[in-house]
């Protein structure tokens, strides 16, 4: 995983979300970004904004890696249920019926496309860096982060 993003209390039911979901679960973000606007579903819009927020937080997260819209894929994306706004409405005979506002949550991982993996390690290899390991950072364990710090 190189970068992720979270939508929160999103106002739409996550059944509906995973209808796009799962069409876009794999695909480049280039990809993605290019069909989603011409999905004709709610999702969508929330989707988009989800994956451009992941993409940028990749870039964020790693200023020296020159990540392009092709290079990263769509490696994990759910659509989970998040918490119900309960409301009622007025019924026949003076009754009130339950109406459940339904929410959900979405995440999106993004991770870097296999091939696109090596291109980068050769054009490091070329400017002279050990690998790409400093392009490509991944979260430090407790123990590593102690080492480093022990070390400078």
């Amino acid at each position: 995983m190189i970068s992720r993003a979270v939508e929160k209390y999103l106002r739409i039911s996550s059944k509906k979300m995973r209808m796009v979901v799962d069409v876009f679960r794999g695909k480049s973000v280039k990809q993605a970004l290019e069909v989603l606007p011409s999905v004709n579903k709610k999702a969508a819009a929330y989707i988009i904004d989800a994956v451009k927020s992941a993409f940028a937080n990749a870039k964020v997260k790693n200023p020296e890696a020159p990540y392009t819209e092709d290079m990263l894929f769509i490696s994990k994306i759910t659509a989970n249920e998040g918490p119900m706004l309960k409301r009622y409405r007025a019924a026949s005979m003076g009754r009130a019926s339950p109406l459940a506002h339904r929410t959900s949550h979405l995440l999106v991982e993004l991770d870097i496309i296999p091939e696109k993996m090596k291109e980068l390690e050769a054009a490091a290899e070329k400017k002279g860096k050990k690998g790409i390991g400093k392009l490509v950072s991944r979260k430090k364990g407790k123990k590593e982060a102690l080492a480093t710090k022990g070390s400078k």
